[in-house]
């Protein structure tokens, strides 16, 4: 394998972990207070005792907790759906790369690999590329044709 395709392949996979973990977390945070606004729901159609009626006060503090409760619930269900797609659009990238193996990305890559070490060894002076013409020398090879 190449070193930049592995390396990609890695990072994607540290990214879709990432990701899968903070889209489960949100689901779990909105199901939470998604069963918090159901109960609330449940309890404000009840009456209290023997009363015909409700306290108006009571009633529309009740309201407002609902209507804060629901609020915090779509937020929490809004970044769940995008935090999914984002997980699920990370998978799919990762499966992608998963099935390059042996396709003629991987050996661009590779060329893209080779291109770097030889600019890093050019930049380091480890080595000189104006000493490429004495180099086909030495081995007798011509540079045109």
């Amino acid at each position: 394998m190449m070193i930049l395709y592995t390396l990609s392949f890695w990072m994607s996979g540290a990214l879709k972990w990432y990701v899968d973990r903070r889209a489960r977390g949100l689901e779990g945070r909105y199901m939470t207070s998604a069963r918090a606004a159901e109960k609330l729901a449940h309890e404000l159609n009840r009456r209290p005792g023997n009363s015909n009626t409700q306290d108006p006060y009571v009633a529309a503090k009740g309201y407002y907790e609902l209507g804060k409760l629901v609020d915090m619930r779509d937020r929490l269900e809004s970044r769940h759906v995008t935090w999914q797609g984002r997980a699920d659009g990370v998978g799919g990238v990762r499966n992608r790369m998963k099935n390059w193996k042996g396709r003629y990305v991987p050996y661009l890559a590779g060329v893209v690999d080779v291109a770097i070490v030889v600019g890093t060894l050019y930049l380091t002076g480890v080595v000189d590329l104006s000493q490429i013409q004495k180099v086909t020398e030495v081995a007798q090879l011509p540079l045109e044709g």
